[in-house]
């Protein structure tokens, strides 16, 4: 592993594209999150994606994610070309994000099969906040636990943000995909005796338009006759007739006087 990021080539069934931050705006409402960006990120190879578990607290659609990262252009003599994974980003795209399964509270990705929404960027960006839309938009139902996982481009360095030495976030955790084997970041540092792997959860966002029931409707308003017609208008109408009859018949009494 390295501080510069070298991925291959090639995520099939790449979905959706937003990049400015008014586009969360229109993503919908806004879940599970943990935005604590403290700690600046470790840049991870093609070989080793990362991901965000998290557990949905609305159920209805995933429309969107936001991740906080920077992305920036490595020098071209120091890309070494590597072997095309299910999870780097596709020519001309700069970074790659993907929703997966868990299982155990541990990401579910070992194939492109495991992919159940992506979305992915072009060119450099600051750090800073990125909003992404996914088409299609995913269904969720609360309680729900997923992963939601990035890795840069070949000639893109891509460091996702996050927050060392608490755990802000109780629903999920920071993972890295070490030799096809998941462990969360804090323990692949240990492992590894590297501090700068210590983050307990990356900064993100996730976006659900929420499933909204419909009002039950009146018992008057379904109830009706064979004319479709309603039947509090029809005993209006009826009420305003007896009346009208009445008032008739004392104009003619009252004629014969």
């Amino acid at each position: 592993m390295k501080r510069f990021l070298i991925p291959g080539a090639g995520i099939a069934g790449v979905l959706a594209l937003a990049l400015a931050s008014p586009a969360a705006a229109v993503l919908g409402t806004l879940d599970a999150n943990q935005t604590s960006t403290t700690d600046a990120g470790y840049a991870y190879t093609t070989d080793n994606p990362t991901e965000q578990t998290f557990t949905v607290g609305l159920t209805g659609t995933l429309t969107g994610v936001s991740v906080y990262v920077g992305v920036s252009q490595i020098p071209e003599i120091q890309v070494v070309p590597a072997a095309a994974t299910p999870a780097t980003p596709p020519p001309g795209a700069s970074m790659g994000v993907f929703i997966t399964a868990t299982s155990s509270g541990t990401p579910v990705f070992s194939g492109e099969s495991d992919i159940k929404a992506d979305a992915f960027v072009t060119g450099t960006a600051d750090p800073g906040w990125i909003d992404l839309a996914i088409t299609p938009p995913l269904s969720v139902t609360s309680g729900t636990q997923l992963g939601l996982g990035l890795t840069a481009a070949p000639g893109y360095n891509v460091s996702w943000f996050g927050v060392c030495g608490s755990d802000p976030y109780a629903g999920g955790e920071a993972w890295v995909d070490v030799s096809s084997t998941w462990e969360t970041v804090v323990d692949y540092g240990t492992s590894s005796e590297d501090d700068s792997l210590c983050d307990t959860d990356f900064a993100f966002k996730t976006w659900i338009d929420p499933l909204v029931t419909a009002p039950p409707t009146s018992t008057l308003e379904a109830q009706s006759t064979g004319s479709g017609a309603n039947p509090a208008i029809l005993l209006v109408l009826a009420t305003a007739g007896i009346a009208g009859a009445y008032v008739m018949r004392r104009r003619m009494l009252m004629n014969r006087r």
